[in-house]
């Protein structure tokens, strides 16, 4: 197995999860031994894991002002909702499971399912947390109002900051699963001029939504921005901005007809027309 198909497999994320055998975790380390590639998938893997840990095991800070009673119960609320959805997502995907069966999916198909997964077992466990630790601040703001009285606006303000953050990483996160599990969606590769490089693109027909895997794409200057283009009978149309390192789909502006994608470097500002001299990607549709 090459290194890309090791990546690609699905292991490399339970490996990091605790998930696989004896036997097999120790397939996993003899083929990351002296390779880079895999060793730095592993290490981005644990980096992206030991983030949501630590977040979730902050210690509640002492003490907001009494708003942030109201503040956090409107946001219990919304995680509320947001369990309510999650519960959805997990019901289509038992149901994509199920379907899949019957179907019996081609094998091409499995590194995908045991991705996405792993993607939705890790953002419902980190939601759980984070419901917990924000109940454990209601209990603690509720039981002593003199701190409550002694915080300060700025406190209050990284609390949101957090709760907001964290709750745009988990819709990210479960959106980038409803993507990869819907069968409406045709996965492309925009490739290189010289074939060295391939950008993932998401491309549901139906409705005109089109996502970006821009998770591998190389950093660019201040100056410099990645720009998406739909081309249809020849004339392109702005299908938004790519942000590079991002581990999650990125939504741009859809499109119900292409006969090409291209992804090219632009000087940041108002762009109207591409720089196709400064491809970075394309793909021609058949």
């Amino acid at each position: 197995m090459t290194s890309q198909e090791l990546i690609n497999s699905g292991k490399l994320e339970l490996y990091v999860l605790g998930e696989l055998s004896e036997a097999e975790a120790r397939e996993i380390e003899i083929a990351s031994a002296g390779n880079p590639d895999v060793n730095e998938e592993i290490r981005i893997l644990q980096n992206a894991l030991r983030k949501y840990v630590m977040c979730f095991e902050k210690t509640p800070p002492l003490g907001y002002k009494r708003q942030v009673l109201e503040d956090l119960a409107r946001q219990n609320e919304e995680r509320q909702a947001e369990e309510s959805s999650r519960k959805a997502v997990n019901e289509k995907v038992e149901k994509f499971e199920i379907l899949e069966e019957k179907r019996k999916t081609s094998k091409i198909l499995l590194p995908i399912f045991i991705v996405t997964s792993v993607m939705s077992l890790i953002a419902a466990v980190f939601f759980a947390y984070r419901m917990q630790n924000a109940n454990n601040d209601l209990v603690n703001l509720n039981s002593d109002n003199s701190l409550v009285k002694e915080s300060s606006l700025k406190e209050k303000e990284t609390l949101l900051q957090e709760i907001v953050s964290v709750k745009s990483e988990l819709e990210s996160a479960l959106l980038s699963v409803e993507v990869l599990k819907d069968s409406n969606f045709t996965k492309v590769e925009m490739i290189s001029p010289d074939g060295t490089l391939r950008v993932p693109l998401y491309w549901n027909k139906s409705n005109g939504e089109v996502f970006v895997d821009g998770a591998n794409i190389n950093a660019l200057g201040e100056d410099k921005t990645y720009q998406l283009w739909s081309i249809n009978e020849g004339i392109p149309e702005n299908s938004g901005t790519v942000t590079p390192n991002i581990k999650y789909l990125q939504k741009m502006k859809g499109t119900s007809t292409a006969e090409a994608f291209s992804l090219t470097i632009e000087s940041k500002g108002e762009i109207t027309d591409p720089s196709f001299e400064n491809i970075y990607a394309t793909i021609t549709l058949e």
